[in-house]
């Protein structure tokens, strides 16, 4: 049931998620079109403002649709669960866990493919530009870096590049949970739910920092006595393992308050 629940989210967020990733596409081979057909040339200035206005409108397009993929994944969890929709989703025979696995995974993909619509359309726009010769020797210069960081890892590079990609995973899946978790929580403020849920996610966030920094400022504290480059492998190591430690106890305290809100005390609209 559980892949039923999935397909069925991908397909309704998916008609509002692809056209918004394909809009940025779309737009950045359109700027890269009309570059290529240098219409303007004749008029240097007018290229030089045309140019200058298709970044901004470029830079301004990818930052909406980013931000308005994020948004219809949010009202979608708030929707099909919390309004009137939710009275039939919550009389399917499925579980609170079932439905807000479901929701949890759809998001987190739709994100990826987002992000890999911004990606593609930020190479289209920039290749064969100066800002895509800089791009290429800032990535020279990182290799150069890394280079030397694996003189001093002392096997400690791919542990440590496991954790980041762990992190950064995991990360997507925390993020979205805590968001489902004071979504969830601000139902119990009928009168202002929306509030309620911004204050809930605020509120999180300010309680999961706290709990960070107190972990973390013993770490930060020994940090300050590395005289050694040859330690920071083992310290980056030590902060990324407990960062990712955090990341996961965030993600399932928000997944248990969700899944309570769910099937303890659900209300809806």
């Amino acid at each position: 049931m559980l892949g039923k629940l999935l397909k069925y989210e991908l397909r309704a967020t998916g008609r509002q998620v692809l056209p918004l990733c394909g809009g940025m596409v779309a737009f950045a081979l359109l700027r890269r079109l009309l570059g290529l057909l240098q219409i303007t040339r004749a008029w240097p200035g007018l290229n030089e403002a045309l140019d200058s206005l298709g970044i901004g409108l470029f830079t301004l397009l990818l930052i909406a649709c980013t931000a308005a993929v994020f948004i219809v994944l949010i009202v979608r969890y708030y929707r099909n669960l919390y309004t009137d929709e939710g009275y039939l989703m919550n009389t399917l025979p499925v579980s609170p866990t079932q439905n807000l696995l479901s929701k949890m995974f759809a998001a987190v993909i739709w994100q990826a493919v987002s992000v890999l619509a911004l990606l593609l359309s930020v190479f289209i726009s920039v290749i064969d530009t100066h800002v895509w010769r800089q791009i290429v020797f800032g990535f020279a210069q990182m290799n150069l870096s890394f280079q030397h960081f694996l003189l001093l890892q002392q096997g400690l590079v791919p542990l440590i590049t496991i954790e980041i990609i762990l992190l950064v995973i995991i990360g997507a899946f925390a993020d979205m949970l805590k968001f489902y978790a004071a979504i969830s929580l601000g139902q119990f403020i009928r009168r202002h739910r929306v509030l309620g849920a911004v204050v809930f996610y605020f509120g999180l966030n300010f309680a999961f920092s706290v709990l960070s920094t107190l972990i973390m400022l013993p770490l930060g504290l020994m940090g300050n006595d590395i005289t050694s480059m040859a330690a920071l492998p083992q310290v980056l190591a030590l902060s990324f393992g407990i960062t990712l430690l955090l990341t996961i106890l965030e993600g399932v305290v928000c997944f248990l308050l969700a899944r309570w809100c769910l099937a303890k005390k659900l209300e809806l609209e």
